[in-house]
């Protein structure tokens, strides 16, 4: 549209009565969608639907500058290709199958009411509209799943494939906005960095990889996991659980040989996630001090029998 304002300006021939008030509009509808739809909180809520009514809009306002300037031979007609490859990168698969239709009808329509110096191009045009909407419409899609991998590498755990920090505290505050009972299960290894200097990284990292995997079989593949960082793990169960997985998850660890310490929070109504992190840190730590107090009580024992 901004082109075609120019273009109705300097050589818009014998109809640039039709052409400069159309091309005029077309100009100041592109930049109203320009800088309002971005900005705009309740048009970002329906913009599916202001781009659908913005393009189908562009192809009437194109079909109508290149029937006012003489048909398919037009440098107008040349915005149907705009039109496709706007709708092939804005919309959905459908939306733009739909809208592809709607580009060509605007494209024979000018044709019908206008003609053209070379019929032959009319089809040639045709098959570069649609060949360049599925080369624009491919590409997107391929854009689609890059953005889509790197966002789900940017939330994931590289070793072990558990949630990273910013991936759960996400999951965990989209779950307390939905409300309904929720729990924290905290997990921290005991003297992990024993592991590393006696026997190291390579099986300490075989470690980390472990008690992923035993969490996950325990609490289920729909539950959030995460690796908070070093050895510390993170589990958001639903509060009915808790108690049945905190107990088979020790279980599990003391059969495996696995020393660590298993913490446990449910949320208080009145609590946001900070809270329900802390409290459950605050339980993890007074069981491992109570473990360490233990271990030191039965050590002692054993050096005075």
């Amino acid at each position: 549209m901004v082109i075609a304002l120019p273009y109705a300006i300097f050589d818009g021939g014998p109809h640039r009565t039709v052409l400069l008030p159309v091309a005029a509009a077309g100009t100041a509808l592109s930049l109203a969608f320009a800088l309002t739809v971005p900005r705009s909180s309740l048009l970002q809520r329906f913009r599916r639907s202001a781009v659908a009514l913005y393009s189908l809009a562009h192809v009437v306002i194109i079909t109508v500058l290149a029937i006012a300037d003489g048909g398919i031979g037009s440098p107008m007609s040349l915005g149907f290709f705009g039109t496709c490859v706007f709708c092939a990168c804005t919309m959905p698969p459908l939306w733009m199958a739909a809208f592809g239709g709607v580009n060509i009808a605007g494209y024979l329509a000018v044709f019908i009411c206008a003609g053209s110096t070379h019929d032959g191009i009319v089809w040639v045009q045709i098959a570069g509209i649609i060949a360049t909407s599925i080369a624009c419409a491919h590409q997107r899609h391929q854009l689609q799943r890059q953005r889509g991998a790197m966002s789900e590498l940017a939330r994931t755990d590289p070793l072990t494939g558990a949630l990273n920090r910013r991936g759960f505290d996400e999951r965990l505050t989209a779950a307390i906005a939905d409300g309904g009972s929720i729990a924290m299960l905290l997990l921290d290894i005991d003297d992990f960095k024993l592991v590393n200097d006696l026997r190291g990284h390579a099986a300490g990292d075989e470690l980390l990889i472990t008690v992923v995997d035993i969490l996950r079989a325990i609490a289920g593949p729909s539950t959030p996991v995460a690796r908070l960082g070093g050895d510390e793990f993170a589990a958001l169960l639903a509060g009915e659980q808790t108690l049945v997985i905190a107990d088979t998850l020790r279980g599990e660890l003391l059969r495996r040989g696995i020393a660590a310490s298993v913490g446990l929070a449910t949320r208080d109504p009145r609590e946001d996630s900070t809270a329900l992190l802390h409290a459950a840190d605050r339980d993890l730590y007074e069981r491992k001090a109570s473990r360490k107090r233990r271990r030191g009580v039965l050590t002692e024992s054993l050096s005075r029998g």
